[in-house]
């Protein structure tokens, strides 16, 4: 791989976290510097992050089949209990790798999949994964558009989108349409 396709490969998992408000504007500049400089290293850590939503993310590029042996995998997973992002390269990946990474604080991207960044594209409306400090501001939230969680329309867990801010099901997506706002849940359908 190329360093200007690694290069676009951080910068736009860069903006990604940014977008789910992450990293601030300024960590994300600093950490484009930081990766720009070493962009063959294997492992990027994030800490220290002014959000606090993650104190810290550890991002590995995979690019060696030997990465993806179980017991390196646990080996990693237990070494490092924080954030963790997982990007194979499209010549290893392997969609049954996904079932070794079943945990909410582990993510997995095809390469490919960061090569462009979604909320760049002019079609894709501005999509918010929204977050709730409790039970009741959910409520709250739902009885201001007088509805159930039940009419909600619904939009798939395995959506880009959903990927793309790191949602789940039951979370609650609020998607900005020029016309007007729409809420979304979350939510997986098994066929």
């Amino acid at each position: 791989m190329k360093k200007e396709q690694f290069e676009n490969i951080y910068n736009n998992l860069l903006s990604i976290l940014y977008n789910r408000k992450w990293i601030t504007k300024n960590e994300m500049n600093h950490y484009k510097t930081k990766i720009v400089s070493n962009i063959f290293n294997t492992k990027f850590i994030l800490k220290n992050l002014e959000y606090k939503i993650k104190n810290e993310i550890v991002i590995h590029f995979v690019t060696d089949k030997a990465f993806l042996k179980k017991k390196n995998i646990f080996d990693i997973i237990e070494s490092e209990k924080k954030h963790i992002i997982i990007i194979i390269n499209d010549d290893i990946y392997n969609k049954s790798n996904n079932d070794l990474f079943e945990s909410k604080h582990i993510e997995v991207w095809k390469s490919s999949e960061l090569y462009f960044d979604l909320m760049k594209f002019i079609f894709v409306p501005k999509h918010e994964k929204l977050i709730f400090k409790n039970d009741d501001d959910r409520k709250i939230f739902l009885e201001q558009f007088n509805i159930k969680e039940e009419q909600m329309p619904q939009m798939l867990s395995t959506s880009p989108m959903s990927k793309y801010l790191n949602a789940f099901v039951n979370d609650i997506v609020e998607i900005h349409r020029i016309d007007e706002p729409n809420v979304y849940k979350i939510v997986r359908l098994d066929l």
